[in-house]
């Protein structure tokens, strides 16, 4: 049997001491360098061209994916009308997502 009150004790010391890696501040580790990162405006210039080829690339991929699910449907077959319903899940689960992410992520560089 598990001790969970002990278990809990030791992660409450674990993540108290989370900062402290055991080298006693000697910066050997580097656990005591703490860097800031700053980029220039030039980052963001490129980071928000290069989303636009995205989203440019995204957009046809989008309308590829439209044409295909079309083809999809023009068949009555039920079989083909859950493949179509199927792509277009996929796409919004996925590519949708990745397109948010990435918008956010280029947003937040400065």
């Amino acid at each position: 049997m598990y001790n969970y009150k002990e278990m809990m004790y030791k992660w409450k010391d674990f993540r108290l001491d989370e900062d402290n890696c055991g080298c006693g501040g000697t910066d050997s580790c580097g656990c005591e360098v703490k860097e800031t990162i700053s980029e220039g405006p030039d980052e963001k210039i490129k980071a928000k061209k290069e989303l636009q080829r995205i989203q440019k690339a995204e957009a046809k991929l989008r309308e590829r994916m439209y044409k295909l699910e079309q083809i999809f449907l023009d068949d009555p077959r039920p079989e083909n009308q859950k493949l179509a319903k199927a792509i277009k899940k996929s796409y919004k689960d996925n590519v949708t997502k990745f397109m948010r992410e990435v918008i956010g992520f280029t947003k937040k560089v400065k």
